[in-house]
């Protein structure tokens, strides 16, 4: 019987072993495992980060263009309205001075001093003749 025990305790402690080392194994592929999942999910978050901040700019750049082809489109309908007021012969004396003080840096101006200049013009067209762009 004591040949028995020991063989017993022999083969348990070698499956004590065996089992302890495939449970290293197995902790050590899933740990590669999860090392190569995390550096995916982290080089996709960085390119992700990367593509918001290239929306961004891309956005930021888009609005400013709106903007200013806004501004262009107001700054277009004002000299037409300048140029039918020349055609109509409103420039001349106190309205020309007064026109012509209106239009001084007129392209530097913004949308809402255009819609204003833009206003005021109107009100020199002879019957309130309003055209639009």
């Amino acid at each position: 019987m004591e040949i028995n025990k020991s063989g017993f305790i022999r083969q348990n402690f070698q499956q004590n072993n065996i089992l302890s080392y495939l449970s290293k194994v197995i902790i050590s592929k899933t740990d590669e495992e999860i090392e190569k999942k995390k550096n995916i999910y982290v080089e996709n978050k960085e390119h992700l980060s990367q593509l918001k901040d290239s929306l961004k700019l891309k956005k930021e750049t888009l609005i400013k263009e709106v903007v200013e082809q806004k501004r262009l489109s107001k700054l277009y309908e004002v000299l037409r309205t300048v140029d039918t007021l020349k055609k109509e012969g409103v420039l001349i004396g106190n309205n020309r001075v007064k026109i012509m003080k209106m239009l001084d840096k007129l392209q530097d101006q913004n949308i809402q001093t255009l819609k204003s200049v833009g206003d005021k013009l109107i009100i020199y067209l002879p019957d309130n003749k309003i055209f639009s762009s």
